[in-house]
């Protein structure tokens, strides 16, 4: 099920997010904004790899049931260490609540007949729960709830997870038959994302002396997948290539350019080059 509201699409790449109704209205469009969420706290970081690390959508494992727990452990103290680094925690959640705050914002202004809107947040691994702000959703009874997938590209592994998690959460709970439901599942090649892309490029090449400029090559770079779910069909490699190729598109094909892969876990093949190893090279 696919949304084709424009108003809302309109929206998808300059915004990225769903608006707390400050009015306290009850609110007639809920907008749940679907994310993998990050720590806020280091105490939160073992509980967020193991739900990761335990998620089958996310990442497979022999005997995932000992495994993933063991890895989870085993790697709480280093991505601790990396958190603290950068002052804590992640700011996932602070920057969703503004987008989302920003985007109700402009929704009640140029769709006043769906009004009020309101945000809410949804994380796969870590608090606010995707589950738990269903149940709120549910308690505010708005008329409509948009699904909103905060992931530009379709991945098994982020969006799917996300989307199985509401399913298995209403296998156990009534699904409420007053509320009508929409999906935003990818938006990689919305127009607004790619124009916002290739101007923020634009920006960085205008940086350059003219006569070097179009030598200089751009690195796409974007969270690798495993091959294994890859060879199983994801969508994922050829959407982030779309959003690629449209960018390069827009930006009238004037420099060389490169994608690669980052973020790769554990010993199993990866989609590959490494960023690491690209800019080496």
């Amino acid at each position: 099920m696919f949304l084709h509201n424009t108003k809302f699409c309109r929206l998808a790449s300059g915004l990225a997010g769903g608006v707390r109704n400050l009015s306290g209205q009850k609110p007639k469009t809920a907008i749940l904004m679907l994310n993998m969420g990050g720590p806020t706290h280091t105490d939160q970081v073992h509980d967020y790899l193991l739900r990761i690390m335990t998620d089958r959508d996310m990442i497979q494992l022999p005997v995932q049931s000992r495994l993933g727990p063991w890895i989870a452990q085993r790697r709480t103290p280093e991505v601790q260490k990396k958190y603290k680094e950068i002052g804590g925690g992640s700011p996932i959640l602070k920057w969703t609540e503004l987008q989302g705050q920003l985007m109700c914002e402009q929704l009640d202004r140029i769709s006043p007949e769906t009004a009020p809107h309101k945000h809410y947040v949804g994380f796969r691994y870590v608090n606010p729960l995707t589950e738990n702000t269903l149940a709120e959703i549910e308690k505010d009874k708005p008329e409509r709830v948009v699904l909103f997938s905060q992931y530009p590209q379709y991945s098994c592994a982020t969006s799917g997870s996300s989307f199985n998690s509401i399913f298995t959460h209403y296998r156990s709970n009534n699904l409420p038959s007053d509320i009508k439901w929409s999906i935003i599942d990818r938006w990689g090649t919305h127009p607004l994302l790619i124009k916002t892309f290739a101007q923020r490029i634009r920006d960085e090449l205008a940086k350059f002396v003219e006569t070097k400029r179009n030598d200089v090559v751009i690195l796409f770079t974007a969270h690798s997948l495993p091959l294994k779910a890859v060879n199983r069909g994801d969508a994922y490699p050829s959407e982030i290539g779309a959003s690629v190729h449209m960018v390069m598109q827009e930006l009238g094909q004037t420099n060389p350019y490169s994608l690669a892969w980052q973020s790769k876990v554990g010993p199993l093949p990866w989609l590959a080059p490494a960023t690491d190893d690209a800019i080496k090279v």
